[in-house]
C-alpha cells in the first residue's frame, strides 16, 4: 500500500506519518534530507530526535530505492521533496513516482512531500523548476496512491480513502 502524506513545511506532515507508520509494526525510516548548513542539521537533528529508538533508519538522498530493497517493515520515506532536490541535482530525477510505486507493490509504504500548490511562485527560475518538478511528482504519486493526506497546523484531513 502507497500512502502520501503532504502538508506545508513545518505543518505537521512528518510527525503525523511517523504515527501513522507506528501502527504497522516495524518500521524503517528512509530520511533523505543532507545537512548543507547549521539550520538544515538542526531540522535534521529534530527529526532523529522524534524517532522511536526501535526504528531502523537509512539516510540516503539519491538511491532510495536500491537502498530501500530487502528492508524490513514499513517503508517511511521522509521527504519527497528533498530525495526530488538531490536527484534534480544529479540530473536523475525521471522516474521517481515508479519507483516508489514498486517500492509499495510487496509492503506498506509513506511518503512525506510538501504541497508546494498553496506558495507564492518562486522569484529564481531554480525555485520555480524545482516547485514545478514537485508539483508534478505530488500529483502522480497522489494518483497512484491508495491514501492521501494532507496536514496542516498538525492535523491530518484525508484527501483519498
Amino acid at each position: 500500500m502507497l500512502i502520501l502524506v503532504l502538508g506545508g513545511i513545518s505543518s505537521g506532515k512528518s510527525a503525523y506519518a511517523a504515527r501513522l507508520a507506528g501502527t504497522y509494526g516495524e518500521v524503517t525510516v528512509m530520511a533523505t534530507g543532507s545537512s548543507s548548513d547549521p539550520e538544515m542539521e538542526a531540522r535534521i537533528e529534530a527529526h532523529r530526535r522524534e524517532r522511536p529508538s526501535d526504528w531502523r533508519v537509512i539516510e540516503e538522498c539519491h538511491d532510495v530505492s536500491g537502498k530501500a530493497q530487502g528492508v524490513p517493515g514499513c517503508l517511511l520515506i521522509d521527504s519527497v521533496d528533498s530525495w526530488l532536490a538531490a536527484r534534480m541535482a544529479a540530473g536523475t530525477e525521471a522516474g521517481m513516482a515508479e519507483e516508489l510505486s514498486l517500492l509499495a507493490a510487496d509492503r506498506n509504504l509513506i511518503a512525506v512531500s510538501s504541497e508546494v500548490g498553496m506558495a507564492l511562485v518562486p522569484l529564481h527560475p531554480l525555485g520555480r523548476a524545482f516547485t514545478d518538478a514537485l508539483g508534478h511528482l505530488n500529483q502522480q504519486l497522489a494518483a497512484a496512491s491508495d491514501r492521501v493526506y494532507l496536514v496542516v497546523a498538525g492535523l491530518a484531513q484525508p484527501l483519498k480513502q
